[in-house]
């Protein structure tokens, strides 16, 4: 493997796409390790199974890294097309560059640094450190054509940082895809929308929107990653949320053996529910639906919290059940942006019981009304330290009558 020839840093974009291009189909483009390559415009792929890899496959700092420059660059790597099933990106690094290059909108047309999924199938994003996306999010798994993509593999990424977090109580989110709220300029880790997909192993650190956001990928497993919000606050840990591209449905994904850890930042919401959640729209068809959620873990580090643990509301038929909390602290004050009546104090399991019917949840979730959590803001008076529960006999189901 190290007798192949690789990229050294002299290359840039232009390059590697020649090389892509010129290649086709099942090309494999090498970069040296510890080498710096500059990107002025996207790289793009071109064929199936085509790769990008740092050479001899590093899973460490030795890892070829991908610097985002151009002035108005977000887009480090697009690979959306059509033809693109197949394509591997593994073993890199991919420095977005926010901090020296500053922000840039959805509405201005920023978009993900790493853009890929799309009208193709069976893409594979393994080993990959990206952090500091310009825009809205880091990994963005695109549903495509008439959410034709299906089976992309995303594991043993490390994600992050990604975004300002939402320090003032004032600041709440943005719109997906839309125009930002001037106060806020958050970003996800991974943006999933691509069907049938397997998201595992990832460890994502101080995203600031949703760690991890599945726009319901249905029949995809989100298992056994690690969220960490260490420095900056993070709206949610794994979004369910959205209801656009899919509908709302969730049907058949399973979000299963995550670790969300609060460590010494706050997660407003560890695993967000539902579309009121994140909003105050309670017509019945802007409701999402379906999805499993078993076997998380929920904890907290020694000035870490969360808003709210587990919360459902405006999703029908949500199964919800066996999560672990460890040594979990709680808190959070009502910002001049939430609704009234304001919503209720912070704890560790909520669900609406009004817009959240053919749920399947434990016995210990309170019910409440459920309207806009992502409101809440930071503080520094905790409402409840170190609570710890995990599955018993005691939590028993609850099958809804609604």
């Amino acid at each position: 493997m190290n007798s192949v020839t690789c990229i050294g840093a002299s290359a840039n974009e232009q390059i590697i796409n020649s090389l892509l291009s010129m290649g086709g189909a099942g090309t494999v483009v090498y970069l040296c390790p510890s080498v710096t390559i500059s990107l002025r415009n996207p790289i793009q792929f071109t064929a199936a199974n085509q790769t990008i890899v740092t050479r001899g496959q590093p899973t460490d700092s030795t890892r070829a890294t991908l610097l985002v420059t151009g002035a108005t660059q977000t887009n480090a790597i697009t690979g959306s097309c059509a033809a693109c099933s197949g394509v591997q990106l593994r073993n890199i690094q991919v420095n977005g560059n926010r901090p020296a290059l500053g922000f840039i909108s959805g509405s201005a047309g920023g978009s993900a640094l790493l853009e890929m999924g799309g009208t193709n199938q069976g893409q594979i994003i393994d080993n990959v450190k990206a952090y500091e996306p310009r825009s809205w999010s880091t990994l963005h798994g695109i549903e495509g054509t008439s959410n034709s993509c299906s089976g992309m593999t995303i594991t043993n990424n490390q994600l992050g940082p990604a975004g300002q977090g939402p320090s003032g109580t004032q600041q709440t989110r943005f719109s997906k895809r839309a125009s930002y709220v001037p106060t806020g300029q958050w970003a996800d880790g991974i943006s999933l929308a691509c069907q049938k997909s397997y998201v595992s192993g990832n460890t994502i650190t101080d995203a600031t929107d949703g760690a991890i956001v599945v726009f319901g990928a249905p029949g995809s497993s989100i298992v056994g990653n690690t969220i960490i919000s260490a420095t900056r606050n993070l709206m949610g840990g794994v979004n369910a949320v959205d209801i656009n591209p899919w509908a709302g449905s969730f049907a058949g994904t399973v979000v299963s053996g995550n670790t969300i850890n609060s460590k010494s930042a706050m997660i407003k919401v560890g695993l967000p529910i539902g579309s009121m959640v994140w909003g105050s729209n309670n017509s019945t068809s802007q409701r999402t639906s379906n999805g499993t959620w078993t076997g998380n873990t929920l904890t907290s580090g020694a000035t870490g919290y969360f808003g709210y643990g587990i919360a459902i509301g405006g999703h029908n038929s949500a199964s919800v059940y066996e999560n672990t909390f460890v040594n979990a602290n709680f808190a959070g004050v009502v910002s001049g942006s939430c609704t009234n009546p304001p919503p209720p104090t912070p704890a560790p399991l909520y669900f609406d019981p009004t817009t959240s019917p053919g749920r399947v949840i434990e016995s210990d979730f309170a019910p409440t009304s459920i309207c806009y959590l992502i409101c809440m803001g930071p503080t520094t008076t905790m409402t409840t330290t170190g609570y710890n529960s995990s599955p018993s006999a005691a939590n028993a189901i609850m099958p809804s009558t609604s």
